[in-house]
């Protein structure tokens, strides 16, 4: 796929924007207190993350009406999910056999099949882009155009008094559509991508010029991190975002803790990364906007964040 291909046009966003708030809310932007930073709260989503937005999008661009499929360890798995059984479509979810139950339960809850495959070949289905099945309608998570566009009614749901916009960084789909939603809104705001530490693909192609692989370690957050950036993805991140900034699992924890105990709301640990990265140096004083991807954190994990056991 060329980059061409995966920045959603002007044109694509609008089309989106028809369609996505069949199934997506417009989330709210919170203030964290005690910091300068604000939240976008995509936690609030109906399926508990951004990527309905983009599942829908992709959803509505079809024209035939078989079985969806997705690829997925989670939060996108269960957004098809979601929108396979208010169709009454058959849904099949492509899922990492490594993956815990607490993420795959509620995916088989919303009546999905759940076939779990190798690291390699989730690794294969995710970087293809292709269906494993040509007889599905297949929404890939980050490298498909609908779904970055439904990604960036985000952006276009930001006001304009912002300088920067912090957002997770897994496949790439939210980062670019949410830059591709700014730059359609007329927007100079700053866009970061966010990784964390133990599995940083991009700050290590922005520091090569150049994709490479890098060590991944798995940790609580679990909904980004990998071991490489897809090549369109890179070039896409090249030509839209200002950089990308680094989080440990220690301070991501620490934001969802914060994040619970001062605004009664739960984030994962990718959305804990973003609003950790609203302390770096660099933004100081600036009016920074985090978005807060999803709140699908499994109970017994935050149970020791708020013990202070991963902190």
């Amino acid at each position: 796929m060329e980059v061409a291909d995966l920045i959603p046009s002007e044109h694509l966003i609008e089309q989106a924007s028809r369609v996505v708030y069949d199934n997506a809310l417009r989330t709210p932007i919170l203030p964290l207190p005690g910091t300068g930073i604000r939240m976008k709260m995509e936690a609030l989503q109906p399926t508990g993350s951004f990527k309905i937005r983009g599942a829908t999008a992709a959803f509505h661009s079809f024209t035939e009406e078989k079985p969806l499929a997705t690829v997925s360890a989670g939060n996108m798995g269960k957004a098809v999910a979601y929108l396979a059984e208010r169709a009454g479509r058959r849904c099949i979810v492509y899922a990492p056999e490594h993956a815990p139950e607490a993420k795959i339960s509620p995916i088989r809850q919303a009546g999905a099949e759940v076939q779990l495959v190798s690291y390699q070949e989730l690794w294969a289905l995710a970087t293809s882009g292709e269906s494993p099945d040509p007889g599905v309608d297949f929404i890939h998570p980050f490298l498909n155009p609908h779904v970055i566009a439904g990604n960036a009614t985000i952006g276009g749901e930001l006001s304009g008094d912002l300088d920067v916009v912090l957002v997770p960084w897994g496949g790439g789909g939210l980062a670019i559509g949410v830059a591709a939603g700014l730059k359609a809104n007329g927007s100079s705001a700053r866009v970061y991508a966010v990784e964390v530490t133990t599995g940083a693909p991009l700050t290590a192609a922005f520091a090569a010029g150049r994709p490479v692989e890098v060590p991944y370690q798995p940790s609580f957050v679990d909904g980004i991190g990998s071991v490489a950036v897809v090549d369109a993805s890179w070039q896409a991140a090249r030509e839209l975002l200002d950089g990308v900034v680094t989080v440990s699992p220690q301070e991501a924890a620490r934001a969802v803790r914060r994040v619970a105990e001062s605004c009664h709301v739960i984030v994962e640990g990718a959305a804990g990364c973003a609003v950790a990265a609203g302390e770096d140096p660099r933004f100081a004083g600036a009016r920074v906007v985090a978005v807060a991807s999803g709140g699908n954190l499994d109970l017994s994990v935050l149970g020791r964040i708020l013990g202070g056991e991963l902190l």
